[in-house]
């Protein structure tokens, strides 16, 4: 259950807890990141980069390009390196 993300000089535990439907694109997600519960609504599209950094705070991650290109974004989710800029949250609520 979940996905583990590791973010350059920390270690990110990612967990969608729960993912409700609200209108148009938008959801809400509650999220566990190391140990802690995050809730945030977002159009499911948008990308997790920003969802760490704008939504919850977490500014570990950085931006770079925007196109996946540089590899600013990169964390490991279980195991395999995943640049965030491009992937949207809905990739890892299931």
């Amino acid at each position: 259950m979940g996905k583990k993300l590791a973010i350059t000089n920390f270690y990110l535990q990612f967990y969608v807890i729960e993912q409700n439907k609200t209108f148009s694109n938008m959801a809400l997600y509650n999220l566990k990141i190391n140990g802690k519960t995050y809730k945030t609504e977002v159009d499911a599209n948008t990308p997790l980069l920003w969802v760490l950094r704008d939504h919850l705070g977490l500014l570990g991650t950085k931006y770079g390009c925007g196109m996946a290109q540089c590899g600013a974004c990169t964390v490991h989710i279980n195991g395999e390196a995943t640049r965030l800029c491009v992937m949207p949250i809905s990739a890892v609520s299931e």
